[in-house]
């Protein structure tokens, strides 16, 4: 008996990718919305920062509106001349019945500069349970409570991955298909699946678990803090959990060069940290089944383009159905936005492997071997 492998690629492809979809639409639940609790333990909020960016002045407003008891709010500034500086200090002067601070300074300890500008808030801040943030969250009012849901003593982090929104551009709905029904669908079929995923974009954990394994110097052991958090968490043999109802990140416009700088990044990020793992990307989304729709196509004398635009059609229906329930479907643009980011990935998977480092936010950060080092200051 012969097996036909491309047909059976294209139907474990499919699978795959239809079980992904509805293993994250039954664990992803937006729209909830969590109450205050009366009775509520303390907790420091530290958001590094580093320059200006869209609609930023409204995602840390934010940080001062959570209907939380008990919280500090940490804003960590590597420079003295970073713009983003008046904004914080009207921000604070607005709200002076919140306990914020601003806290300016460079500790280069490691190579990455989110790391280095965090330190100084884990110094400073007060509590066991501690949020890390990344600038371009934006909070809903029920923002901790969504992260302490399932937060328990087995339970070393909880984390949200970001979801783009109002995208104000064709680029920005490309990101949206990357940050959305990909990576996002990708994380919450993870913890369904129990494999501990992480990100660092908006992250709760607890103080003294940390603390026991390094502190956040030790975080400095990785290419990124969730990486170096994730193996932590899997030697320590603790869990992780995905919250219930994600946090938005405002995007605005974005350029093709925005996008693609980012996805590179990000691209170079995990091949470093899992290089193996990294191989099977071009598994995920529409490209990969669609090509093995065609090989199949013409093995058994058939239309390949009918074929591929078969595959594509079921794929591509089931996202834009699983965006929608989840309120991530922004505009008539989106599905092409998908199709967009599919023929994007194959070229940003070999810069993968390819780039030998990249700049972020100023920084210039190069990768030798599996490590980076930082080149310099901001530019």
């Amino acid at each position: 008996m012969t097996v036909d492998l491309p047909a059976t690629l294209v139907i474990l492809l499919l699978a795959v990718n239809l079980l992904s979809f509805g293993a994250a639409a039954w664990r992803c639940r937006p729209g909830r919305t969590c109450l205050p609790q009366a009775q509520a333990s303390p907790v420091s909020v530290i958001r590094p920062l580093a320059g200006m960016e869209n609609y930023l002045e409204e995602m840390l407003r934010s940080n001062f509106e959570l209907d939380y008891p008990d919280y500090e709010i940490l804003f960590c500034v590597q420079r003295a001349e970073d713009p983003v500086i008046p904004l914080v200090r009207r921000l604070i002067a607005e709200y002076p019945s919140r306990d914020a601070k601003l806290l300016i300074g460079d500790d280069p300890f490691s190579a990455n500069p989110k790391l280095n500008n965090c330190l100084k808030g884990w110094e400073n801040s007060r509590h066991e349970l501690v949020i890390m943030a990344d600038s371009n969250v934006l909070m809903p009012r029920d923002y901790i409570q969504v992260l302490l849901k399932h937060f328990g003593p087995d339970i070393a982090v909880t984390f949200s991955p970001p979801i783009g929104t109002r995208p104000e551009s064709f680029w920005a709905d490309v990101e949206c298909a990357f940050l959305n029904s990909f990576q996002a669908r990708v994380l919450y079929a993870g913890d369904v699946l129990r494999l501990k995923p992480i990100q660092g974009k908006s992250m709760l954990l607890r103080r003294s678990w940390l603390e026991a394994r390094g502190g956040i110097r030790g975080l400095s052991a990785e290419l990124a803090e969730d990486i170096a958090l994730r193996k932590m968490i899997l030697r320590s043999r603790s869990q992780t959990r995905i919250v219930d109802a994600p946090f938005a990140q405002i995007l605005g416009e974005r350029t093709f060069g925005e996008v693609i700088q980012r996805q590179r990044r990000w691209a170079l990020l995990r091949r470093l940290a899992a290089p193996r793992l990294y191989a099977l990307e071009l598994m995920l989304g529409g490209a990969t089944p669609m090509a093995c729709a065609a090989v199949a196509a013409m093995a058994s004398q058939e239309n390949p383009l009918s074929a591929a635009l078969s595959v594509g059609a079921v794929i591509y229906a089931c996202e834009s159905v699983f965006a929608w329930r989840l309120g991530w479907l922004h505009s008539w643009r989106s599905p092409l936005a998908f199709v967009v980011r599919d023929l994007l990935l194959p070229a940003i998977w070999l810069c993968g492997i390819f780039d030998r480092g990249y700049s972020w936010r100023g920084f210039r950060i190069r990768a030798e071997g599996s490590e980076l080092q930082l080149l310099g200051g901001q530019q």
